[in-house]
């Protein structure tokens, strides 16, 4: 997801070690599941089934969850729905996969988006489904990092 962290235990307890085995295990799932870089994560399956239901896995539903509620909280200043402007503007992988690629062709600025395309994602907590609007996409790098 293109974020660093950083996990530090200040203690000499025993247990601290496996705390940080746990905290890497934690953000690996994270990676494998929201990553948008990733044509397997569920929110890149969830992306592609714009238009669609697409039934969440539990961390989704969670993390998407969060990130509507702070959209809401924003008045949308904090927009998931950033996904398909992301790649637009030339942000359609990792930093280190751009690194050195000319991207004088790519837009200056991110195109717009719909007006508050995050007020249209329906969430359906009873059968854990998420449907986007169709051409919408997701980037939860601002919640889930």
């Amino acid at each position: 997801m293109n974020c660093q962290i950083s996990a530090w235990v200040l203690t000499e307890d025993s247990g601290a070690r496996q705390a940080l085995l746990e905290v890497q295990r934690w953000m690996q799932r994270v990676e494998r599941e929201l990553s948008r870089f990733r044509p397997d994560s569920d929110l890149s399956r969830l992306n592609a089934a714009a238009g669609k239901p697409y039934r969440a896995g539990e961390l989704l539903w969670q993390v998407t969850t969060a990130a509507l509620d702070a959209a809401r909280a924003t008045d949308g200043l904090f927009d998931p729905t950033v996904g398909r402007a992301l790649i637009q503007a030339g942000y359609d992988r990792s930093f280190e996969r751009i690194a050195g690629r000319d991207l004088k062709d790519a837009p200056l600025a991110p195109p717009r988006l719909p007006a508050a395309a995050w007020r249209d994602i329906h969430l359906d907590p009873n059968r854990r489904t998420i449907t986007l609007p169709e051409g919408v996409q997701l980037d939860l790098g601002g919640v889930a990092c």
